[in-house]
């Protein structure tokens, strides 16, 4: 623990010759004596001196030490450093040792132990140097050089002003550490013929000196005379240095200065001295020799056993000495100082595992009380001794994110803690990894498994959708997973880990089964699949498709006409009757005037055949009878218009279908006709004629062409979108490239 000492002392610790209540301060215990004396001359003209000489004897034996207390620090409380003067009628005090000095804080009954107490030089004096210049140049020359000559062993430390006194009080410098501006100030002094304002003087020193709080403050007058103003009294000279608790030493030079001065009493009553030089030589040897009397001092140091508060506790030093006692009071303040914790390997952000040796350096004002060690807020140990090692078994925690946290309290009540952000690894730790996320069916998928544990690994197992596949007890720990007895999909992928104490950690990923794809096409599959051919068999699809509208819109025309020439029939029947007594055959034929039917004989639904020239001419049937060459000439081989029916027997007759069919079946007309039959195996037989009429109904020519018109249209419109449809599965194919295919 670093100290630095500051003399800055709190406004409540003003320094003062004064002791607690209680106990008189060495001012008082002087001023007292003499009254005391006085009254025992007085009693003793009385005849009661004889009742107090012991009371008398008492006190004469006493001589009471003046301690002021010149300085405390408290910055590294619970260390409280404080400097004190010790002096008695003759002077410093010196030689004094713990033993010699008991501190108490706030008014406590006991004292603090131990104290550490060391002979020190003061190194904050508060010096108020008043010189006489009521004298001669070469007493004030002289004087003037032994004053330099003080100022020069002056420290950083220390402050000094300096005043002149004749007939008034002059102030030549105000306090400063700046001795070489002193020194000038010093030299400038020039000799005056006036009187002396020595108690004046004096009396300024003191007031000026009641603005510091810590130092060792002193009044050092240099004088030829002795005060010839009369104004201040003594009297009120000591009640003020009495209030400053500055001590007045007074150098009196010259014969004048022998004789009984004033000032020795107050110099003696205020802790301080006068000094008789008969020579001004003496004086340089003397201001030297006074300086290093005042810097004699003593540095008291103790523990506190308060707490660190910040705020102002009492003080109260006590020194018995072979010639008395004495006491000062003054306060400090508790200041909380900083502990400073180093912790050691472990760091922020670190991620641990298993059993972690924990342990801290601690650097503290005070005494270390404990250090403690909390996760989380929840204290896992405290430690009370160096060097607060603690070993925390990390498997006790949860695995993720934690807070540790590293405490310290000193006795002083001083209180740091650092945190410290860590990630607790699990005991047991599995993770796999493979080359992809995507497989073929079939293919072979290495997976790699990486294990972290604290114990020995019992048994790793290889899970697929939650199913067991496979399973290891020893290294190495890869897998090898075949995919072809799965489905194509997505598949959950995982291993597990279990050591020898039980535990167990899983980890997973997904993987997806794809189909294999289909193996390359051949020569010929190539040459269909490729574009130039693809779009040739769209075209002649296309094309062939056309041709199929067209083909089915003619047929369905041919269809409706046919329909509409169905519709436009008429159906009769006719009985042909053999009324001879041989069987025989006839011939049946349908005419009209206007040429405008046609007639079409059937038996049971089958036609009946046309009549050959040949049998026409065997019979004598039919039209009329020509030569063979002629006939054979001008005739077709059928006649057009005649057919004959199956034997008939004698006096049976054969019912024979007939069907008029009109040229025109879309015109309305009303035709006649004549039916005429023959025998054909009879010869000579006469033909029998028969007469009719018909009506031919006719179509509307609305029902006619708008069939037909529908029939077009909706072929035309299927042609459109067949190429429409054929262009869209061609976009790589030009215009031009698409007329060089067709041509």
């Amino acid at each position: 623990m670093n100290t630095t000492h500051s003399t800055q002392q709190p406004s409540a610790c003003k320094p003062k010759a004064i002791a607690s209540p209680g106990q008189p301060s060495s001012a008082l215990i002087n001023r007292n004596r003499r009254q005391l004396l006085r009254l025992g001359v007085g009693l003793l003209s009385l005849g009661l001196l004889p009742m107090l000489t012991g009371a008398v004897a008492v006190m004469a034996q006493e001589k009471p030490l003046a301690v002021t207390l010149t300085g405390v620090e408290s910055q590294n409380f619970p260390q409280v450093t404080a400097w004190l003067t010790v002096t008695d009628a003759a002077g410093p005090v010196e030689g004094l040792s713990t033993d010699n000095f008991e501190v108490i804080e706030d008014n406590q009954s006991s004292a603090v132990i131990p104290v550490t107490v060391k002979a020190e030089a003061l190194q904050n004096l508060r010096l108020v140097i008043a010189m006489d210049t009521s004298t001669t140049d070469a007493n004030l020359a002289e004087a003037k050089a032994a004053v330099i000559n003080m100022v020069d062993n002056l420290g950083p430390g220390d402050k000094a002003s300096l005043l002149s006194f004749g007939n008034a009080v002059t102030q030549e410098y105000g306090f400063t550490n700046n001795t070489a501006a002193l020194q000038d100030a010093v030299g400038r002094l020039s000799p005056k013929k006036e009187k002396s304002a020595l108690n004046q003087a004096a009396v300024n020193a003191a007031t000026m000196l009641e603005e510091f709080t810590d130092g060792r403050k002193a009044i050092i007058v240099i004088t030829t005379n002795f005060d010839n103003l009369g104004s201040p009294t003594a009297n009120q000279l000591s009640a003020q240095l009495e209030q400053s608790g500055a001590p007045l030493y007074v150098v009196g030079l010259g014969n004048k200065t022998q004789s009984a001065n004033p000032l020795k009493n107050q110099a003696a009553a205020s802790g301080g001295q006068f000094t008789y030089l008969p020579k001004i030589d003496g004086l340089s040897d003397a201001l030297l020799e006074l300086e290093k009397t005042l810097r004699k001092g003593y540095k008291v140091s103790f523990q506190s056993g308060l707490k660190a508060d910040n705020v102002p506790h009492n003080l109260a030093i006590n020194v018995t000495g072979t010639g008395g006692s004495g006491d000062v009071a003054g306060s400090f303040v508790a200041i909380p100082n900083e502990i400073v914790i180093t912790p050691h390997g472990i760091a922020a952000n670190q991620s641990v595992k298993g059993v972690v040796n924990l342990a801290a350096e601690v650097v503290s004002p005070a005494q270390l009380v404990a250090v403690s060690y909390l996760l989380d807020k929840q204290l896992l140990a405290e430690v009370s001794s160096l060097p607060y090692n603690f070993a925390w078994d990390t498997t006790a925690a949860t695995p993720g994110d934690h807070l540790l946290t590293i405490k310290a309290v000193d006795r002083a009540g001083n209180e740091a803690q650092v945190g410290l952000n860590l990630v607790v690894l699990a005991p047991l730790r599995v993770s796999l990894s493979t080359p992809a996320r995507q497989f073929e069916i079939g293919q072979q998928a290495a997976i790699q498994v990486k294990i972290e544990s604290l114990a020995e690994i019992s048994r790793l197992d290889l899970l697929l959708d939650g199913q067991v596949i496979d399973s290891k007890t020893a290294p190495p720990y890869h897998f090898g997973l075949d995919s072809a007895p799965y489905p194509a999909g997505n598949h959950q992928l995982a291993v597990r880990a279990e050591d020898s104490l039980g535990r167990v950690a899983e980890s997973s990923l997904s993987l997806t089964f794809v189909p294999a794809p289909p193996p390359p096409p051949g020569r010929v599959e190539s040459f269909f699949r490729s574009q130039r051919v693809q779009s040739g068999l769209l075209i002649v699809a296309a094309s062939v498709a056309v041709l199929a509208v067209a083909v089915v819109a003619v047929l369905t025309i041919i269809f409706l006409n046919r329909i509409y020439r169905q519709r436009s029939r008429r159906q009769t029947q006719l009985e042909i009757i053999n009324l001879g007594n041989i069987q025989s055959r006839y011939s049946l034929s349908g005419r009209d005037t206007q040429d405008n039917l046609q007639f079409r004989f059937t038996l049971h639904g089958a036609v009946l055949p046309e009549m050959s020239p040949q049998l026409a001419g065997d019979s004598g049937a039919g039209p009329i009878p020509q030569p063979a060459a002629a006939r054979t000439a001008a005739q077709p081989k059928s006649l057009g218009g005649w057919v004959h029916t199956p034997v008939v027997e004698p006096n049976d007759s054969l019912w024979v279908d007939m069907q008029i069919i009109p040229r025109s079946p879309y015109q309305k007309a009303t035709c006649a006709f004549e039916i005429v039959s023959q025998a054909i195996d009879q010869p000579y037989a006469p033909k029998i004629k028969e007469r009719g009429t018909v009506e031919v109904g006719g179509v509307f020519w609305g029902w006619r062409y708008l069939s037909f018109l529908v029939v077009l249209v909706t072929a035309g419109w299927l042609i459109w979108q067949i190429i429409w449809l054929a262009l869209g599965r061609l976009p790589a194919v030009g215009i031009s490239q698409l007329f060089s295919m067709i041509g």
